[in-house]
């Protein structure tokens, strides 16, 4: 019977903000650019180092000595060169970033559309299985057992209501595949 082959959509919510893998990946990448621009920063401050030293020699007896120095970059041009094109790197990350959302955004409002679209297409099939298909199923009863109608006319009108069921399937299959891929596209 039909409510033994009844089958339920997927629920579909739409999310709220773009969190794809892409996404998050490109938001990543401009995170370690940003990092490395600290990183290229720091060969421009001076270092300064502490050592000690403890050596032996046979004849004088031990040497100890403590050393301290101060490194201070003289020449700075090619580190700022560099810190010029890290942050090209940066702006050039953000960029794809920003590409990323708005593809990802775009292919999200695709998904969502169809899958609005299918939930019509089940709801108005559901509608033809609830409504329409008993009634054909009643009419063409009443008119088989008055003889209105050939036995031919009645699996005509049988082949009709299975028509309309397997569309109903074949539409509600369509709307799961889309919310699973809505559902992917959205990392829910």
């Amino acid at each position: 019977t039909a409510d033994s082959l009844k089958l339920t959509p997927l629920a579909g919510t739409p999310a709220e903000r773009v969190n794809t893998l892409r996404a998050q990946l490109a938001e990543q990448q401009v995170n370690l650019e940003t990092a490395r621009v600290q990183v290229i920063k720091s060969a421009l401050k001076p270092s300064l180092t502490l050592g000690y030293g403890f050596q032996n020699f046979y004849e004088s007896g031990w040497l100890n000595a403590i050393t301290a120095g101060v490194q201070i970059p003289l020449f700075n041009k090619p580190v700022k060169k560099r810190l010029e094109a890290q942050q090209m790197q940066i702006q050039a990350a953000m960029a794809g970033w920003e590409a990323e959302k708005l593809n990802s955004e775009s292919q999200l409002q695709s998904a969502l559309s169809a899958v609005r679209m299918y939930a019509d297409g089940v709801a108005y099939y559901q509608q033809q299985l609830e409504a329409i298909n008993p009634e054909i199923d009643r009419v063409s009863q009443l008119n088989y057992h008055a003889g209105e109608i050939s036995y031919l006319e009645l699996l005509n009108t049988l082949q009709l209501m299975g028509n309309n069921y397997r569309s109903y399937l074949e539409q509600l299959l369509a709307y799961n595949r889309a919310v699973a891929f809505y559902q992917f596209l959205s990392n829910q």
